[in-house]
């Protein structure tokens, strides 16, 4: 199955946060920055009227979901361009804070933002020569 088809429009891979990349396009869809204390994935394009309803962020054991909600069938009736489907799951490695995972609507892009739990923590490896 072509994991890159018109069908998985943010085209996501699941250790995003461990490795993010962006897909081989001309306007990407979504994007990760990390600050130092937290990681932000924005997800670009919802539609014009998105509320936060229309969308569910959870964690589930090591994984982030980030869903839209089904809609009923009465809403569904409009222009193609007005709605957006999709179903993400991303692995959450150790060191970050699943208990304080936070996300909101923000000028059409729906923003998660995912908190290190000890974002100072550094150590450089001394390398060895022979």
């Amino acid at each position: 199955m072509d994991t890159k088809s018109a069908d998985h429009p943010f085209n996501i891979s699941p250790v995003a946060l461990v490795h993010p990349y962006m897909p081989p396009t001309s306007t990407p869809r979504w994007e990760i920055k990390d600050d130092g204390k937290n990681v932000k994935l924005t997800l670009f394009n919802m539609p014009e009227g998105a509320i936060p309803g229309d969308f569910q962020v959870a964690i589930e054991d090591d994984v982030l979901v980030i869903k839209t909600n089904a809609k009923p069938p009465a809403e569904q009736e409009g222009a193609p361009d007005s709605s957006i489907s999709f179903h993400i799951r991303l692995l959450v490695p150790k060191g970050y804070d699943k208990e304080n995972v936070r996300a909101e609507l923000q000028l059409r892009a729906l923003v998660v933002t995912i908190p290190k739990v000890n974002p100072a923590f550094t150590k450089e490896v001394a390398i060895d020569g022979k």
